[in-house]
């Protein structure tokens, strides 16, 4: 791949997440973080090569909103990265998602106000 392309042997799909009404921040990480035990778990999981979750931090959200940045609403960031779209999302379609997953989603999350994204991406910089 050089610098300046897009990758074609992968995919991102990323989820905006809203936390559901009455449910504390901390209470939403930790459904949350319980929840992609869960995931990782099920047989459906393994067509995923990375499951990422990024949690807003409030602190430095709102010192950027005080210096004047425009912040989200979102209380979280989900990205799944696959082979391809289909494959990343074959889950839904899965009865584990159906029976187990969403059952739990909506314990925490407001799956309405939820969006997602399937994304192409390039990696230009990783020093790990």
């Amino acid at each position: 791949m050089s610098d300046s392309s897009l990758r074609t042997d992968r995919v991102r799909v990323v989820g905006f997440l809203k936390r559901k009404e009455g449910i504390s921040k901390e209470e939403f990480t930790r459904r949350w973080l319980l929840h992609a035990a869960m995931f990782k778990s099920m047989e459906m999981s393994k067509v995923i090569l990375k499951y990422e979750q990024m949690h807003v931090n409030d602190e430095t959200s709102a010192l950027l909103k005080g210096m004047g940045a425009l912040t989200c609403e979102w209380d979280g960031i989900a990205i799944m990265e696959g082979e391809s779209f289909e494959k990343v999302l074959s889950i839904t379609s899965s009865e584990e998602y159906f029976k187990v997953l969403v059952p739990d989603e909506e314990e925490f999350l407001d799956r309405a106000k939820t969006t997602v994204v399937p994304m192409n991406f390039g990696t230009f910089k990783d020093t790990h």
